[in-house]
C-alpha cells in the first residue's frame, strides 16, 4: 500500500525544517498489507514523507489534524481529532454498568465508521439481553458471537468454492487450480491456532489462487472468496487488542471502535508529491482501504461539506498555517477529478474566503447560461434553477418547523417541482388533510409505503409487457432462455422489495443489459422502453425517502432531505449534445488536450434529472425517445434569442441559437425553427 501518512508533531518549539526531518526521519516502513488491511490500527506504522523542506507544511498538518467536528470527506463519518480522541479514551475508563456503555456508544454514535454500524447494534441487543452483566462481560459474548461469524464466513466461503468447482466452465488449467487451492484452503484450519494467523494465511493463499488464474473473471472469484471473511473478521478484531495484553476488552473494543474515525492526513493524488494543495484530512477507515478522490465510487456530497467545514475552520482562525488551504484542495480535486467534480452550490463561508484570499474557484464549464434563473430545459422544457437559488430553496427549507409549512413552500415553488414528483407530494398532502397532526416517522412510513407499492406495480406490468412481447416475435432459443432468466430474476427482485429499503436499480440494469446483448433492432428497443424508464421514474421517487448519507444532513429531517432533494432535481446544468466521451479516442490519438465539444455549439441548458437520464446517450436515440425535446428545444431557442436581445447574456452568444440548431439537426436529421 502506497498511501503516505505523517507522525503527529509537537510544535510547541519553533519548528524548523531541519527539527522536522529529523523527528520524521525517525518513522518506520508501513507495514500493512493491501490484502489484509485490517490489521488493527495499533499495528499501523508511518513511512517517510518528503517536506521539501517546507515547514509549513509540517504547520499545516498539525492544524488539520487538530481540528474538531469535521466529517470525513470519503464516507462522511465524523472525524476524532487528538483532543477528541483523548477525551474519548478518558470517559472510556468511567464506563462501570451496562447503562454507562450505552450512553457512551450513543454519545460517539456519529463517530462510528458505517462499517461497524452492525456491531454496535449487536453489542445493544446483548447488553439490553443482559442488562445486569457488566460491560466486560456483554462484550465478550459478543466477541464470541463474531468469531463464530468468522468461522461461519470461512466455511461458507468453502462451500461456495465447492459449489463454483462443480459448475465451473473454465480451461482445464484453471480447472485443475480450483481443484488444488481447494484443498489448500480447507487445510488451512488445521494448521493455526490463532485466527489472526488462520485469516492471514487465508488471503494470502486466495492471492496466489488469483495471480495463477488465467480466466477474466478472476477478480469477480477473487472476490466471492475474500469479501465475507474479510468483513467479518474485521468486525472480530475489534474484540482483539494486540499490544497491550493487560488491557480489559471493554477498553480494547472501544478503543478499537474509535480509532477507525481518528482523523489522518494523506496526498490527494498519490503519485504527486505532498504539498499544502496535495493533502487531505480523512478517518482512518478511509485511509486504510486506500480510498482515492478520482475512485468512481467517490461521495461528491460529503467531499463538499468537508470543504465547507474547513472555510469554515479557516475564516474561524484554526487554519494558521494557510487560510487558502479549502480553496487551493478544492480546486485541486477538481483538477485530478478531470474537472468534472461542480458543487451544488458555494455557501456563504467559502464566498467569504474567495473574497478574502482572493483564490478563484473554478467550474466544471464556464457557461453563463447556467446562472440564469428561469431557463427554461432544453429537453423537458421545464424552468431550472441556479445553484444560487438553490442556496435559498435549502436556506427556507431549513427554517421549515411543520409539516403543512413545509407542503406550503412546495406549492409556493411548484413550478421547479419535477412532474414526476407530483404523485408523491399529492399523497403528502393528502396525508396532511387525513391526519393535520400526523408525525414525520409516520408521514415517512406512509410515503415509502405508497413508493413501494408503485414500484412493485411497475416492475409487475413492465414483466407483463415483456412477455407480451414474447408472443409478438419469433426468438431464438438463446433468446428465449435469455427472457426467462431475466423474468425469473425481476420477480425475486420484485418479492424482495421492502419499504424501507432502496431498489436495487444497478442490478436491474446489469440484467437488461444480459437480456438485450442476444436481442437485436426493434425488440431490443422495445424491451428498453418497457422495463426501464418506468422503473426509473419509480425508484426515482424512493430516492428522496431514503437518504443514503445521513451523517451529511446532520440535524434535518427525512422530509427535509425529501424537499432538498425534489429540488435539487431542477438544478441548471450543462449537457452535450454531442456527448463528449465520442471524442475521447481522438485526443489520445492526436495528443491533444483540446475539448471541441466544450463550444458553445455543443453546449444546453438541461435540468439534472434529464441531464442524469440522458447520460452518455446518443442525441438521436434521446430524441426518438423524447421527441417532446424537439418542441422544447424550439422554446430554449427563443429565450435564448430573446436573453440576447435583452443584452442579459454578450455577444459571444449572437449565433449561438442558429449552431445550437445546426448541431441538432446534424445528429438528429431534425430542422428546427430559430424564428422569433
Amino acid at each position: 500500500m502506497s498511501c503516505m501518512k505523517v507522525l503527529p508533531l509537537n510544535l510547541n518549539f519553533i519548528t524548523t525544517p531541519h527539527l522536522i526531518n529529523n523527528k520524521h526521519n525517525k518513522s518506520v516502513q508501513n507495514q500493512k498489507s493491501v490484502e489484509f488491511p485490517y490489521a488493527g490500527l495499533s499495528s499501523v506504522y508511518y513511512s517517510p514523507i518528503s517536506f521539501s523542506g517546507d515547514s509549513s507544511y509540517a504547520l499545516l498538518v498539525n492544524d488539520l489534524k487538530s481540528l474538531n467536528d469535521m466529517h470525513c470527506p470519503y464516507c462522511g463519518t465524523k472525524m476524532l481529532s487528538r483532543e477528541e480522541m483523548k477525551n474519548a479514551t478518558a470517559a472510556i475508563d468511567k464506563i462501570n454498568s451496562v447503562n454507562d456503555l450505552f450512553k457512551f456508544l450513543n454519545k460517539y454514535e456519529e463517530c462510528v465508521n458505517p462499517r461497524f454500524k452492525n456491531v454496535v447494534a449487536v453489542v445493544k441487543q446483548t447488553g439490553y439481553a443482559n442488562f445486569g452483566s457488566k460491560p466486560e462481560e456483554v462484550l465478550e459474548l459478543c466477541s464470541k458471537k463474531f468469531a463464530e461469524q468468522t468461522d461461519n464466513a470461512l466455511k461458507s466461503t468453502l462451500d461456495k468454492l465447492e459449489l463454483f468447482r462443480e459448475n465451473f466452465d473454465g480451461s482445464d488449467f484453471d480447472k485443475m487450480l480450483v481443484a488444488k487451492y481447494q484443498k489448500v484452503l480447507t487445510k488451512i484450519p488445521e494448521k493455526h491456532n490463532t485466527r489472526r494467523g488462520l485469516t492471514k494465511e487465508y488471503f494470502i493463499t486466495i492471492k496466489n489462487f488469483r495471480s495463477e488464474l488465467q480466466t477474466p473473471e478472476k477478480f469477480k472469484i477473487y472476490g466471492m472468496l475474500c469479501n465475507d471473511v474479510r468483513d467479518a473478521f474485521c468486525n472480530e478484531s475489534l474484540f482483539i487488542e494486540r499490544f497491550d495484553k493487560n488491557a480489559s476488552i471493554k477498553k480494547t473494543f472501544l478503543r478499537n471502535l474509535l480509532s477507525y474515525s481518528k482523523s489522518d492526513v494523506h496526498t490527494v493524488i498519490e503519485k504527486a508529491p505532498a504539498g499544502i494543495d496535495n493533502i487531505i484530512l480523512s478517518c482512518q477507515n478511509c485511509e486504510i482501504t486506500n480510498n482515492r478522490i478520482n475512485r468512481p465510487n467517490f461521495k461528491k456530497e460529503a467531499y463538499f461539506t468537508h470543504v465547507y467545514e474547513l472555510c469554515r475552520e479557516a475564516l474561524n482562525g484554526n487554519l494558521h498555517a494557510n487560510k487558502a488551504y479549502p480553496l487551493l484542495l478544492r480546486n485541486n480535486v477538481i483538477k485530478s477529478y478531470n474537472n468534472k467534480l461542480a458543487p451544488d452550490n458555494l455557501q456563504s463561508d467559502m464566498r467569504i474566503l474567495i473574497k478574502d484570499t482572493g483564490i478563484s474557484v473554478p467550474r466544471y464549464v464556464e457557461f453563463p447560461l447556467t446562472d440564469i434563473p428561469g431557463i427554461y430545459c432544453a429537453s423537458c422544457g421545464q424552468k431550472t434553477i441556479t445553484h444560487d437559488q438553490k442556496a435559498q430553496f435549502y436556506d427556507e427549507i431549513e427554517s421549515v418547523e411543520t409539516m403543512p409549512e413545509l407542503l406550503e413552500l412546495f406549492y409556493k415553488y411548484k413550478e421547479f417541482v419535477k412532474p414526476r414528483y407530483e404523485p408523491l407530494l399529492n399523497e403528502f398532502s393528502q396525508n396532511l388533510m387525513q391526519n393535520p397532526h400526523i408525525r414525520e416517522s409516520s408521514m415517512v412510513k406512509s410515503l415509502r409505503v405508497f413508493v413501494y407499492k408503485n414500484l412493485q406495480d411497475t416492475l409487475l406490468i413492465g414483466l407483463k409487457n415483456i412477455e407480451d412481447l414474447t408472443d409478438d416475435y419469433e426468438l431464438t432459443s438463446e433468446q428465449s432462455a435469455a427472457f426467462r432468466k431475466f423474468i425469473s430474476k425481476a420477480n425475486t427482485l420484485s418479492l424482495n422489495l421492502r419499504p424501507d429499503t432502496i431498489f436495487p436499480i444497478d442490478e436491474y440494469h446489469e440484467m437488461l443489459l444480459e437480456l438485450t446483448k442476444v436481442l437485436k433492432g426493434e425488440l431490443m428497443l422495445k424491451v428498453w422502453d418497457n422495463a426501464y424508464p418506468p422503473v426509473i421514474e419509480a425508484y426515482s421517487l424512493q430516492l428522496p425517502l431514503i437518504p443514503m448519507q445521513t451523517v451529511l444532513y446532520k440535524g434535518k429531517s427525512t422530509m427535509k432531505i425529501m424537499a432538498e432533494t425534489i429540488f435539487n432535481r431542477s438544478l441548471a446544468t450543462v449537457d452535450h449534445l454531442d456527448p463528449k466521451y465520442k471524442y475521447s479516442k481522438r485526443r489520445r490519438e492526436e495528443g491533444t488536450n483540446q475539448f471541441p465539444e466544450n463550444k458553445n455549439r455543443n453546449l444546453v441548458v438541461m435540468c439534472r434529472d434529464c441531464n442524469s437520464k440522458k447520460s452518455s446517450t446518443s442525441l438521436n436515440h434521446w430524441v426518438k425517445s423524447h421527441p417532446e425535446m424537439i418542441k422544447n428545444m424550439e422554446k430554449y431557442i427563443k429565450q435564448v434569442k430573446q436573453l440576447r436581445k435583452d443584452k442579459v447574456i454578450g455577444k459571444s452568444f449572437d449565433y449561438y441559437p442558429y449552431e445550437v440548431a445546426a448541431q441538432f439537426a446534424k445528429f438528429t436529421g431534425i430542422d428546427i425553427s430559430t424564428s422569433g
